[in-house]
């Protein structure tokens, strides 16, 4: 199950969802841009100290579009992340965000991926069966996301969305504002990719 493509590591690509003057999911005072853009730092460190070559698609509080493409800077933001993810051929692209919703019972990271890469399946649901190590209670499965998540659908390598947690439910998100946790969140992420790649899936 691990990636037949090259027997050298893969390009980590983290990518901090959103950003500047698109926040994402808020609850009062608390922004998913700034949750994602703490999780990635964190993943990335610890990518780095493994020695992986790590790439960040933001490492500040922006939108990724440049001057003359303000009039769609949402639709330039995310084709500028696809295009970063897509310079590099062995690379595994890492989309980290937080989900909202309306009822605020819901609750639990949960894993995206498309067809475009067999392998980002394998990847998604063994993210989603570590991260029970960290939420015993998660009973989430990783979801194909088919062509509704552009970044996903328009990136032909080895990629995943995660969505970390539920900005909507007050204890989930009482946890996504603390350090500690998000550290040991990104922890898991990140035994979890170490374990794909060395081919350590059961």
């Amino acid at each position: 199950n691990s990636p037949a493509s090259s027997k050298e590591k893969p390009v980590i690509v983290i990518d901090a969802g959103h950003g500047g003057e698109d926040p994402g999911a808020v609850i009062g005072n608390v922004r998913e841009k700034d949750i994602n853009l703490a999780v990635s730092a964190y993943l990335g460190e610890l990518f780095e100290a493994c020695g992986y070559k790590t790439v960040y698609t933001r490492t500040e509080d922006k939108m990724l579009y440049e001057a003359g493409q303000e009039n769609r800077k949402k639709h330039f933001d995310l084709y500028n992340r696809v295009a970063i993810a897509s310079e590099y051929d062995n690379c595994i692209l890492l989309s980290i965000h937080v989900n909202r919703f309306s009822s605020p019972e819901y609750s639990g990271l949960q894993v995206f991926f498309s067809d475009n890469d067999p392998q980002s399946g394998i990847l998604a649901e063994h993210i989603q069966n570590r991260i029970r190590a960290l939420q015993p209670q998660n009973n989430r499965l990783s979801k194909n996301s088919r062509s509704s998540i552009y970044l996903l659908n328009k990136f032909d390598g080895i990629g995943v969305l995660i969505e970390c947690g539920f900005i909507s439910n007050d204890v989930e998100r009482e946890k996504l504002c603390n350090d500690e946790y998000l550290r040991q969140l990104s922890l898991n992420i990140f035994v979890a990719v170490s374990e794909y790649i060395n081919g350590e899936i059961k």
